[in-house]
């Protein structure tokens, strides 16, 4: 059997670590992974009850899944606040924008960028005219209004992409700002496309509850991600009545497996899990911010559960990429593949204190050894 060749420049997305164990030899059970942006404690404990009970009975394997997927559609719906007939759901993230894409009919897409790379990926793959929109790391990556509506008018364009909070600086419009943007775009006649992925840390900021009833809006939420459950891929999204019985459209038959919407149904029950997940979060991520600030990193005020930092001039990201993987064992995401960022941005995912700590540790022992 011929061999993989390992690949020479930093994973496309977070948690590859498979990728990285082979390129430099380390056995991934021995890396540390800050890549990847999900609950540090892992799903929540009643998700393993709910899969072995499951796993007992040979029909659930046998059987295929029911294709509304009436319960976990309700479940989704009751987290959510909407009606089911109002939930879209998919097996991530891109096939949900490539359906909505479709149904929609989107022709031309402005993007704010740095952006998640599966938007670009996706609205190329859809023939979608791409057209971005730079957010300056020197005022914070802040989202201006007026400057977005201006160049939607200007572009022609009749959609609009974004992430709130976003990926990766995680910075956070205030929901009212957003709604009030989202309202000017449908006077224009321009659909908007949220993504919520990690709204959950701010739940207070989600327009979740208005796309039911806003002709121009699809919402994006996640469950994996905030519920660790990654390996299930489960997404949804939420929006007029009429606009996602025309998404579904798009999407094929069993977007989930059996085994997944179990998982998810379990997940949105703990409460508990959902509280302490939050203000853990919180408090680790004041934490951290405050230490990587202390060593001498410019890092932005993200509100989900990771953190966008700038290395000082004269560090690259892709060598202390690389100096903290064979030195400490420890892997970060490597940001210079985004498109509007440079050369010198990493970002951390939010996890336990004493993990956090050894970080801290690692990337203040590789700033003392970099050349300024």
């Amino acid at each position: 059997m011929t061999d993989i060749t390992p690949p020479t420049d930093p994973p496309a997305h977070g948690g590859q670590l498979r990728q990285i164990a082979q390129r430099f030899g380390i056995p991934a059970s021995e890396l540390l992974d800050f890549s990847a942006n999900l609950h540090p404690n892992g799903p929540p404990p009643d998700v393993f009850e709910a899969l072995r009970h499951a796993l007992s009975n040979p029909d659930t394997l046998r059987d295929y899944p029911d294709l509304d997927l009436p319960e976990l559609r309700s479940s989704l719906a009751a987290y959510a606040g909407v009606a089911p007939s109002n939930i879209v759901i998919a097996n991530g993230m891109a096939p949900l924008l490539d359906a909505v894409l479709r149904a929609l009919r989107i022709r031309k897409c402005l993007l704010p960028v740095p952006a998640f790379a599966e938007y670009q990926k996706t609205l190329a793959l859809c023939g979608v005219t791409i057209h971005s929109l730079a957010l300056s790391p020197e005022r914070d990556f802040a989202l201006d209004p007026r400057a977005v509506l201006d160049t939607l008018v200007s572009q022609q364009c009749d959609a609009l992409l974004l992430a709130n909070p976003q990926n990766p600086s995680g910075v956070l419009l205030p929901a009212q700002e957003l709604l009030d943007l989202v309202n000017a775009a449908q006077e224009c006649g321009v659909q908007v496309l949220l993504d919520e992925a990690f709204i959950e840390y701010a739940l207070q900021e989600s327009l979740t509850a208005y796309a039911p009833g806003t002709p121009n809006l699809t919402v994006f939420r996640s469950v994996t991600k905030f519920y660790a459950l990654a390996g299930m891929r489960v997404a949804y999204a939420v929006g007029p009545e009429n606009s996602c019985g025309r998404v579904n459209s798009f999407i094929p038959s069993w977007p989930v497996s059996s085994l997944a919407a179990i998982a998810v149904c379990s997940a949105l029950q703990d409460t508990n899990y959902r509280k302490h997940a939050v203000l853990e979060n919180e408090s680790e991520r004041n934490r951290l911010h405050a230490e990587l600030v202390g060593i001498g990193l410019g890092v932005y005020p993200g509100r989900a559960n990771y953190l966008l930092f700038r290395l000082p001039p004269g560090c690259k990201s892709a060598s202390v990429w690389e100096e903290l993987i064979v030195r400490h064992g420890i892997v970060v995401r490597n940001c210079d593949n985004f498109e509007g960022l440079d050369d010198r941005f990493l970002r951390v995912a939010v996890r336990a204190p004493e993990v956090n700590t050894k970080l801290v540790t690692a990337l203040q022992a590789v700033m003392k050894t970099r050349p300024f």
